[in-house]
């Protein structure tokens, strides 16, 4: 079994045999933050980390993107993406009362 196909009965997605997902965001439990995380990078040199963090009723709690001079490889790239979610959450999370 592949990551993909572990990964898709969890999260109600569905893939084609090219591989092509098709993701739904599903909502988390109440009283629970998801983190949504992406990279880019462009030709000239430029990437860029995003950050989506919502409540179980899909309410953005934070939106960010942050920019990085230094091109990575993608798998680097995502891996601060991943961090840059995590710090965030946990920023949130001592910074208020939430939920």
């Amino acid at each position: 079994m592949s990551s993909l196909d572990a990964f898709v009965p969890q999260n109600g997605s569905t893939h084609d045999e090219s591989g092509f997902v098709d993701a739904k965001w599903k909502a988390p439990a109440p009283g629970v933050m998801k983190v949504n995380v992406d990279a880019t990078s462009t030709a000239i040199r430029v990437n860029g980390l995003g950050v989506m963090i919502r409540d179980h009723r899909g309410d953005a709690i934070m939106a960010m993107g942050h920019r990085i001079s230094a091109r990575q490889e993608p798998a680097v790239a995502e891996s601060l993406a991943i961090r840059l979610g995590i710090e965030t959450a946990k920023s949130i999370m001592h910074g208020s009362s939430f939920p």
